[in-house]
């Protein structure tokens, strides 16, 4: 059996079908008998059309595969199968291509035929591409090459080269792309393959091209298309030809552009290559639109549209480009014709994908046969063919049973997978489009607080005259600038559909009033007559932050197009023109008005009106069209009338009650009380603590209730100073600018240190131990999130009050924040008295809990539950000291042993959590339950106190009377 050769070209640079030699095989076919020959003659037939005729080309490898697996040559079989997968790939049948593919690897593994292998590889790779599964495409790339690296086939190697810069040239990373190219342009130059380096030279072209490099674009070019012309590739010579067209219209010189696309064309024409017919003349068509020469590019529009044309993205920019041309020369009634069309095959290109799973039920079946087939090569000789038709009836039956039932499950699984699909690129779109505004938010609010913060601490200095109004203009365009982001921000959730209408019941009146009362002292200041009318009392269900957003949106409208001397007016009632039951809320001004060619468009996003007297009030189009989308979240309308020169006139409608309403819609305010500061102290309701030794119990009144001496009285804390002077706060924030800022307004309060980001935040908070975490969420290593969630489940450092700056607004982000146990969070741009009065007040509450828990701490039950570090942290201490409450032998160095911390680590934590250091934490232990004892008269007052670990009776006397006021003996005679 004769030994068969496998070539592996470029497929984007190999020659044109050479007619002597497709002659003279198709001679040697007539000639030659069912063997490996033939197998071969096909295979090299294959390779006459794979380029010119895909038909051809799939209808030569498939009877090559046939025959191949006819007479069990299975080497043929394996390059059979491989080319079929690469002409299936041509004709973008991916699902059929990767299964021929998967044959060709498992046949050539069988023979060990180390390059069959490498090229099936190698196909498979380019179906992963195709696929945008990058992964599994580079993985199956790199193992192709190491097989044709240590088979010394130069040539393969070089083609690996060009696809892997192919994958990254579509993923846009053009640095990688053009290593990968100029490495296989290296090796083709040394091997001296001219389809190689052309191809290579092209490529890289390609990639000059993207990045807007034409003048190194052109060279490159321009060289690939000598190479071409060299070996009589015309086909080749003709896209060469288009890129340099395209190359120099992007480089606006149209003449040159033009004299390149014409060259194309011909060729195209002389070789019957439509697709190309058709890419040429759009070019044509392009160039002349872009020239300004509409009636030309109508001319060769038209001969595109009029042309059977398989490539819809050609024929939608087609439409497209006839559909501007059109316009442009005012005949709208075909342009808007070539609109829809462009509309209609930009469809029917996204849907191709939906077009050919239809497919895909035939060739999964196709391939369970094929790998049933590819299994029992080897064992079909061995099958014994004389079974007794019984037998062999039963298991057609079986088979046909099995089919059936398998078919079925392919429908039922593949229905499930394509809707998985779906649904998985939907939440991908979303999530992409939610991390988009949210870093677009981060970049626009760090900037915006760098702004607003120190022009904020510049106005508190006596400055007077044009610096304190420079100031004041700053400021208001900077907040101007924050409102456009937020406003742009809530467009992007409604399109999401993130943004949720919370309704609460209003009375509309009370609502109105601050809304006409911000705008009293403008109206008075422009000399406009500012009126407010309310006949009926209304009660609605409205969301009222995203309801202040339409009024201000279109009286701020209103009092920017009136002039001296106009009016406006504000007026709601009950409407009268509709059957059900409606809230009318009306906004009418004396100004220019609104042209009517306008009128229709004036709620579209981004467009201002362009009437003359409209020019001098630049806008950003956005707020109206923020204004409808939040009325028709209320299940309202919005209208406008409108006379130029006159005046508009803006009138919602708002549905009354709340039938038309969901659940989720309805704003319910939580009643019950805010979560305690984690901790054993649990707000204002202490349990009462059973003894473990008498079963007796002691109410929080028996501990501190009663007079205290003045070592036991309460103090208000300063919350500005802890033992070592100012605080200890620390600030994780990436933004070195931002950075500073933070620092120069927080050091004249605290000692300040700081972090550039969450992982160097962890390490610092664990070792400086701070008394305030100021962090910013958004940082690279590791996010403020992600840090505060550390912080909290570590023993070490959980105690540490974090508080979170960020610049996302809305409600998810925050609670996210909260709900890793962020004990504030304030967002950017923030108002640096804000900042301060936030974290004294942090300080503060600290100072507060510690001096509650030093007087009215209860010895909780062991069952109780334990919910955080810091509870679980005091719960192990009080245990410890517990289980050791008679021990006169233990001391503060067992109590740390038995903790498991170093000493540092605990007397800081229970500084920081309690007020004490460990000494007095166990002495107050003993002393609340030797008080709880004398209380339930349990004992005699000596042997209690010996029985907490007190073995000198009067030190114990000393001790108690510090802490309660009163001597053990007064404190036994009175009622528990």
């Amino acid at each position: 059996m004769p030994i068969l050769i496998v070539s592996i070209l470029f497929s984007a640079a190999a020659r044109c079908q050479d007619t002597s030699v497709t002659d003279s095989l198709l001679r040697q076919l007539e000639l030659s008998e069912a063997d490996s020959s033939r197998v071969n003659t096909y295979l090299a037939l294959w390779y006459q059309y794979y380029r010119s005729d895909n038909m051809k080309a799939l209808e030569y490898a498939g009877k090559a595969k046939q025959l191949a697996e006819k007479i069990g040559y299975t080497q043929g079989q394996a390059v059979a199968a491989y080319r079929l997968g690469s002409q299936y790939n041509r004709l973008r049948e991916f699902d059929k291509a990767k299964i021929e593919f998967n044959i060709s690897i498992a046949l050539a593994k069988s023979v060990n035929d180390s390059n069959a292998l490498a090229s099936a590889l190698a196909g498979l790779a380019r179906i992963h591409r195709e696929n945008t599964a990058i992964d599994s495409a580079t993985a199956a790339y790199l193992e192709a090459m190491a097989i044709f690296e240590s088979s010394g086939d130069r040539n393969a190697v070089a083609m690996i080269h060009n696809d892997l810069g192919n994958l990254y040239k579509r993923q846009r990373l053009f640095g990688k792309a053009l290593s990968h190219y100029k490495k296989a342009l290296e090796i083709v130059r040394k091997l001296g393959f001219l389809p190689g380096i052309s191809a290579c030279l092209t490529n890289i072209g390609a990639v000059y091209q993207e990045q807007g490099k034409h003048d190194e674009a052109l060279s490159f070019q321009e060289e690939a298309l000598g190479i071409k012309r060299e070996m009589g590739d015309k086909l080749g010579e003709a896209r060469v030809l288009h890129e340099l067209g395209n190359i120099h219209r992007l480089s606006e010189d149209y003449e040159k552009a033009s004299d390149h696309f014409r060259s194309a064309l011909e060729l195209a024409e002389e070789l019957s290559q439509q697709d190309l017919i058709a890419m040429a003349r759009y070019s044509l068509g392009f160039n002349e639109f872009q020239r300004g020469n509409y009636r030309e590019a109508i001319h060769y529009g038209e001969l595109v549209a009029a042309q059977e044309n398989k490539n819809l993205a050609t024929m939608a920019e087609n439409h497209e480009m006839l559909a501007g041309a059109y316009a442009a020369l005012n005949d709208f009634e075909q342009g808007y014709g070539h609109s829809v069309l462009a509309k209609k095959y930009d469809d029917s290109l996204y849907n191709e994908q939906r077009i050919t799973l239809s497919s895909e039920l035939e060739a999964k079946y196709q391939n369970e046969k094929n790998q049933k087939e590819i299994a029992s090569l080897n064992a079909a000789r061995e099958i014994n063919i004389l079974k007794l038709q019984k037998q062999r009836s039963e298991r057609i039956y079986l088979i046909g049973g099995a089919i059936l039932v398998f078919l079925l499950g392919i429908v039922i699984w593949n229905r499930y997978r394509i809707k998985a699909r779906t649904n998985k690129k939907l939440r991908e779109m979303d999530q992409v489009k939610s991390r988009f505004f949210a870093n677009i938010s981060h970049e626009f609010r760090t900037p915006l607080t760098l702004i607003l913060g120190p022009l904020q601490e510049l106005q508190k200095k006596d400055f007077h005259g044009d610096k304190q109004s420079l100031y004041q203009v700053m400021q208001r365009n900077s907040r101007g600038l924050l409102h456009m982001v937020d406003q742009l921000l809530d467009l992007s959730k409604i399109e999401s559909d993130k943004m949720v209408l919370q309704a609460v019941k209003t009375d509309l009146r009370t609502f109105l009033k601050p809304v006409t009362a911000a705008y009293e002292s403008l109206a008075q200041s422009r000399e406009i007559r500012f009126d407010f009318k309310m006949e009926d009392d209304i009660d609605l269900y409205i969301d009222p932050e995203k309801m202040e957003k339409i009024l201000h949106n279109i009286l701020s409208n209103a009092f920017k197009f009136t002039g001296k001397g106009g009016s406006i007016t504000l007026s709601a009632g009950v409407s009268d023109f509709t059957q059900k039951q409606q809230a009318q809320v009306s906004i009418k001004d004396t100004g220019i008005g609104i042209a009517p060619q306008e009128l229709s468009r004036i709620f579209d996003r981004f467009f201002q009106a362009g009437n003359g007297s409209a020019q001098q009030y630049k806008g950003t189009g956005i707020g109206l069209a923020l204004t409808k989308e939040l009325v028709t979240l209320h299940h309202g309308e919005i209208d406008v009338s409108s006379v130029s020169g006159q005046g508009s006139c803006f009138t919602i409608l708002l549905p009354m009650g709340k039938a038309h309403l969901s659940r989720s819609e309805l704003f319910v305010p939580a009643n019950s009380p805010a979560p305690a500061e984690p901790g054993i102290i649990s707000g204002s309701s202490f349990p009462a603590t059973e003894s473990r030794h008498s079963g007796s119990t002691i109410s929080r009144s028996t501990i501190s209730g009663r007079k205290k001496s003045p070592a036991g009285e309460t103090r208000t804390p300063e919350g500005a100073e802890t033992e070592h002077g100012l605080p200890q706060l620390l600030i994780v924030e990436d933004n070195i600018d931002m950075q500073a800022f933070l620092g120069q307004i927080l050091k004249p309060h605290y000692r300040v240190s700081a972090a550039s980001n969450g992982l160097e935040g962890l390490e610092k908070a664990r070792e400086l131990q701070p008394d305030l975490l100021l962090s910013d969420v958004m940082m690279p290593e590791m996010d403020g999130i992600e840090l505060c969630r550390r912080l909290k489940l570590d023993e070490n450092t959980s105690h540490i009050p974090v508080i979170l700056l960020t610049a996302r607004s809305g409600k998810i982000p925050r609670i996210e924040g909260l709900e890793t146990g962020a004990d504030d969070y304030l967002t950017k741009p923030f108002d640096a008295d804000e900042l301060l009065v936030l974290l004294k007040n942090r300080i503060r509450q600290r100072a507060l809990l510690r001096e509650r828990f030093s007087r009215e701490i209860t010895l909780q039950p062991k069952d109780i539950t334990i919910t955080s570090a810091d509870e679980r942290f005091l719960q192990k201490a009080m245990d410890i000291v517990e289980s050791n409450m008679g021990n006169f032998e233990f001391n503060v160095q067992a109590f740390i042993e038995q903790i498991g911390l170093g000493r540092t680590q605990v007397e800081r934590k229970l500084k920081a959590l309690t007020g004490q250091t460990p000494v007095e934490f166990i002495r107050l232990l003993r002393l609340k339950r030797a008080a709880q004892k004398i209380a339930g008269k349990e004992d005699s007052i000596s042997q209690i106190a010996y029985s907490v670990g007190f073995n000198n009776l009067s030190y114990f006397a000393k001790c108690f009377k510090e802490q309660f006021g009163e001597s053990p003996s007064a404190w036994s005679k009175q009622p528990a």
